[in-house]
């Protein structure tokens, strides 16, 4: 299913107010002008929720929240708003995606064995990653998204950043995979586009789609990441084995040695086209050399 689904959550500051969750139901597809849609109004821990379930334009989404938000102002003499937004279905997955790493045994057994380590939230560095507001009869939300694995990769190959966070200060690799071959069919998962917030996003009445705002939701600090998650359920191994054209190219950190450089290239598949990162003289900024043109350079050097 395209387009994006509905996520409203209130509070009523007037709390004996009386309403029934199926007339509000009934009255909000009024609304969507829509009988057949999924609406569930649900009451939480001092909040009411509201889910839509349905297909919707991103545009025409946001006009049909307006009216909502109207309607339950007109039906309760006090409320606030947490939030009100549209959530999309499925995200549009780049057809590159990168992985940063540093050079060392793990990351060799990566090109080895065509495997990729999947992660556990619970591990991930930053301890406000997959965070979600839940109510306490809904913790169950927790325990999925402990147990669920996951894989984490950028959209971009050349951020500076990236590069001294995770790849060893720019001495480290960045790999290339394409996005379509990675995820075999066995892989009950998906690609998910992370989500930069200030604000911790609230439950909502439908399971699966609280496991994936979680997972794909971080804070806006991180946003330079332009990060991309393959979350993977029902799937007890810590590791996930890839095809391996799912790789395509490799980029070689601006500090990486001579002896590192050359290692790189004994070791990959004569299929895998491999760059070196250089720093641009005047901005900053990396530029890719192809290693054919570095094993030219460093040839010429050799002579002198």
């Amino acid at each position: 299913m395209d387009g994006f689904t509905i996520s409203i959550v209130f509070r009523v500051i007037s709390p004996k107010e009386n309403y029934c969750p199926m007339c509000m139901e009934n009255r909000i597809k009024d609304v969507l002008d829509n009988k057949a849609a999924y609406v569930k109004v649900k009451r939480g821990k001092g909040n009411i929720v509201i889910h839509i379930a349905d297909s919707y334009k991103e545009r025409k989404c946001k006009r049909k929240i307006s009216k909502i938000c109207q309607l339950l102002k007109r039906v309760f003499k006090n409320i606030e708003i947490l939030e009100a937004e549209a959530i999309p279905f499925y995200d549009k997955i780049p057809e590159k995606l990168y992985l940063y790493r540093d050079w060392n045994e793990y990351t060799k057994e990566i090109f080895k064995y065509n495997e990729l380590y999947l992660s556990s939230p619970i591990d991930f560095n930053d301890p406000f990653d997959c965070r979600i507001k839940v109510y306490d009869e809904d913790k169950e939300i927790n325990e999925l998204v402990s147990n669920a694995k996951i894989r984490c990769f950028s959209e971009k190959y050349d951020d500076i950043l990236m590069w001294s966070h995770y790849a060893a200060s720019h001495s480290g690799i960045c790999i290339e995979f394409d996005a379509k071959k990675i995820k075999k069919k066995e892989i009950i998962g998906d690609f998910l586009q992370v989500r930069y917030v200030d604000k911790m996003p609230h439950y909502v009445t439908d399971k699966q789609i609280n496991l994936k705002r979680s997972v794909s939701c971080k804070y806006i600090n991180w946003e330079y990441e332009k990060e991309y998650r393959l979350l993977v359920r029902n799937w007890e191994k810590n590791t996930y084995h890839f095809p391996k054209e799912a790789i395509t190219k490799v980029y070689i950190g601006c500090r990486a040695d001579n002896e590192r450089v050359l290692e790189i290239c004994d070791m990959l598949e004569s299929s895998i086209k491999i760059f070196v990162m250089k720093k641009r003289e005047k901005e900053f900024s990396l530029k890719e050399e192809a290693v054919e043109e570095w094993l030219e350079k460093w040839e010429e050097q050799k002579k002198c």
